[in-house]
């Protein structure tokens, strides 16, 4: 059995984090209203694969669509960033979100 430490799994949510604000901020649910898109979006997002990937498989799929990992970390900071919200404030409400 395969034992991933703490740092590896925190490096893993990371990144699925990244994948979510990809597919969020993509053309496919741009041309919905608001409370239609958290509807839309979280069921497509609740039926990813992208949730039970491990770090390992978040960094294969990640250079299969020719991202490097630092630039998926880049992409989650400057959304973050755009937010003009403190991270403290953000990271329950994403972590729930995963937890969904």
């Amino acid at each position: 059995m395969i034992r991933f430490d703490r740092e590896t799994e925190k490096a893993a949510l990371k990144l699925r984090d990244a994948f979510r604000i990809i597919a969020w901020q993509s053309t496919a649910f741009a041309k919905y209203e608001l409370d239609e898109k958290y509807t839309k979006f979280g069921d497509f997002w609740h039926k990813s694969y992208i949730r039970s990937m491990n770090y390992f498989l978040l960094t294969e799929f990640a250079r299969e669509l020719g991202f490097s990992v630092d630039e998926l970390l880049t992409i989650r900071s400057n959304y973050y960033g755009l937010t003009n919200l403190p991270q403290v404030v953000l990271s329950p409400l994403v972590l729930d979100f995963f937890a969904r």
